[in-house]
């Protein structure tokens, strides 16, 4: 463990060595298409040195790639990035971005916005996008808009920020941008990369403004695109 984390964790050389040789046999594994095997490596290479760190950024990081993992990967991905953090501690803030996007695809959204908005320094884009839907997630309209100021350099070329900020303004902004806001919104349903965080977005503001009717057509819509 790092010099001054308590409880101490004490690895044998055995145990390192093992570690060693399954993190590259998970690397491999992964490169050969094999990522239920690669999966199961990691998870031994954690378990012989718990303690290391850059094994525990790489599972991390493997989990959140990667589509169409069994539910029980997130949540160990989830948990292992917890741990990563307790151990390197909150200035590194590669492992926090990287924590608080792996929380935030677990399902675990107040945990990942603790993460996400820990810091005024520069965050990346992604951080930036997982920070925003984070707020969105939990209620934390204000706290976004305080975001949305401190990050305005992370913001810069993403669309998917601006439907962020345009749900954001239909919501709590002013009676003359909450209309415009909202045709924003309509429009980028109209944009298959954009359309299903457009539907998330306006099926929110629906469901603020108890618009049952609307909320029910948005929905209907996100679960046609499922089928």
């Amino acid at each position: 463990t790092p010099y001054g984390f308590t409880p101490v964790l004490r690895v044998s050389l055995l145990d390192m060595v093992q570690a060693r040789m399954l993190s590259r046999s998970a690397r491999r594994l992964d490169t050969e298409g094999r990522p239920s095997e690669s999966l199961q490596a990691w998870l031994g290479a954690l378990g012989n040195h718990p303690a290391n760190v850059g094994n525990l950024r790489s599972f991390v990081d493997f989990v959140l790639n990667r589509e169409g993992l069994e539910r029980r990967w997130l949540n160990i991905g989830a948990q292992q990035s917890q741990w990563m953090v307790a151990l390197v501690g909150t200035n590194d803030l590669g492992a926090v971005e990287l924590a608080g996007r792996m929380c935030l695809k677990a399902g675990m959204t107040d945990i990942a916005w603790m993460y996400l908005n820990t810091t005024n320094r520069s965050i990346s884009m992604s951080a930036a996008r997982g920070l925003a839907e984070a707020a969105f997630k939990t209620g934390r309209l204000k706290e976004f808009a305080e975001a949305w100021e401190i990050h305005r350099d992370a913001r810069q070329g993403d669309p998917s920020l601006g439907l962020y900020r345009a749900a954001w303004l239909a919501l709590a902004g002013k009676p003359t941008e909450q209309a415009p806001s909202m045709a924003l919104l309509d429009q980028a349903t109209g944009n298959p990369d954009l359309k299903v965080l457009a539907l998330r977005l306006r099926s929110i503001i629906e469901a603020e403004r108890l618009d049952v009717e609307a909320f029910e057509r948005s929905c209907a819509e996100l679960r046609s695109m499922r089928q």
